[in-house]
């Protein structure tokens, strides 16, 4: 409903686990125009990264590329198309989602060209937001919007339940990383190689703030 109230028009596709219990409630709703559903067998651990990488495997061309959850609701009119503009081909923007503001890109998009450069969209053992905010807060690729609200419903701010699904207790299978894999990033990050990849010759490490209403 949201989506519609904010007249976001970005194409989306849903990501949907096969042994979802509400898979048939999902199939039978009248989504927005370009949502397009993907139905696929659950990753034995963080669906969420297995689901980001197949993402990028099948659209490997994209201008842009963006992260949204289920726990998400756009507060912002036409949120969508000013975070793709911030964005651009090579930068990071992001939203405040009231839990962490600029201190997490939890909802990002990232410019095609700058995924294509660094090879992938997911990094391996690491959660999407927390790879893109320090590969981007070293070479000052971050662009926040605290203009654009997109709430994030989490049951840290109590706006959600604490349910199964944070109940792990081994953190290498919820995250679907290891010690070993967040060292394999921080390496990869401040390899003087990166640089190159992203194609700047200089490290600016601040967040800027893009310019808003």
């Amino acid at each position: 409903m949201h989506w519609r109230y904010t007249d976001a028009t970005a194409p989306v596709c849903v990501y949907l686990d096969t042994d979802d219990p509400a898979l048939n409630e999902y199939r039978a709703l009248d989504l927005p125009r370009d949502w397009t559903i993907h139905i696929g067998e659950r990753a034995s651990y963080n669906p969420v990264w297995h689901i980001n990488n197949r993402h990028y495997e099948q659209f490997p061309n994209q201008p842009w590329y963006g992260h949204i959850n289920d726990d998400m609701v756009p507060r912002r009119y036409h949120w969508d198309r000013e975070l793709i503009e911030t964005a651009g081909s090579n930068l990071i923007a992001y939203g405040d989602d009231l839990l962490q503001g600029r201190r997490m890109c939890t909802f990002p998009v990232i410019g095609g060209e700058l995924v294509r450069r660094v090879g992938r969209f997911m990094f391996d053992g690491i959660n999407i937001d927390t790879a893109w905010m320090l590969l981007g807060f070293k070479y000052g690729l971050l662009r926040y919007r605290p203009d654009i609200i997109l709430e994030h419903l989490h049951w840290t701010n109590g706006k959600a339940p604490k349910d199964d699904t944070y109940g792990y207790v081994d953190e290498a299978i919820k995250h679907g990383g290891t010690v070993d894999a967040l060292e394999a990033f921080v390496r990869f990050v401040l390899d003087p190689k990166t640089a190159g990849l992203i194609g700047q010759d200089t490290v600016d490490p601040r967040v800027t703030e893009a310019e808003g209403d």
